[in-house]
């Protein structure tokens, strides 16, 4: 490996460069890590834990998902799990970045665990700094928009404005 191309292993900004690891370990710690997936690491490991957009445990167990503002979290872990363990950890870290549990088992998280993870039939809990970020942000991410900064009002704005399936079918074939 030449020595301008970044490691292979360790946490990645978002830029895809390493990240500043104060333990001196290349790969950190799972705290350095999970703090760095809500800060916006697009890639990591530390442990079991990984970073590959989504936070993954070991190469196949989505975790989390980080929206702006708000995460969602695995509710239903794959059996073998073991669920305290691995939400003990999470759950401190999303604290420690001002976030609260908003809402279990939310409607359209299946929507963006299907698009990110493709997890058919996952359910996830939402998370956030408050309950109209939040739920925008899931709003906006279930439209298909990654925003920094998500407007609590954007996403029902445009929904509003978009046209009923009716209005569509009279539009697209008049007279039927």
């Amino acid at each position: 490996m030449s020595d301008d191309m970044p490691p292979l292993h360790g946490r990645l900004n978002a830029a895809g460069s390493p990240a500043d690891s104060s333990s001196g370990s290349p790969s950190g710690s799972p705290e350095e890590l999970l703090s760095g997936f809500l800060q916006g690491d697009q890639a990591g490991v530390a442990g079991e834990w990984r970073i590959e957009g989504a936070l993954l445990l070991g190469r196949e167990t989505s975790l989390a998902i980080r929206l702006s503002g708000a995460a969602l979290v695995r509710h239903d872990l794959p059996p073998g799990a073991d669920a305290d363990r691995l939400r003990q950890p999470l759950e401190t870290a999303l604290q420690k970045a001002g976030m609260r549990f908003i809402e279990e088992r939310t409607v359209l998280g299946h929507v963006v665990g299907i698009e990110v993870s493709s997890l058919r039939g996952a359910e996830w809990d939402l998370w956030g700094v408050d309950p109209d970020t939040a739920h925008a942000a899931l709003r906006a991410r279930a439209l298909g928009e990654v925003a920094e900064r998500v407007d609590p009002e954007e996403p029902a704005r445009r929904m509003q404005e978009a046209e009923s399936l009716e209005e569509l079918e009279r539009r697209l074939w008049p007279g039927s």
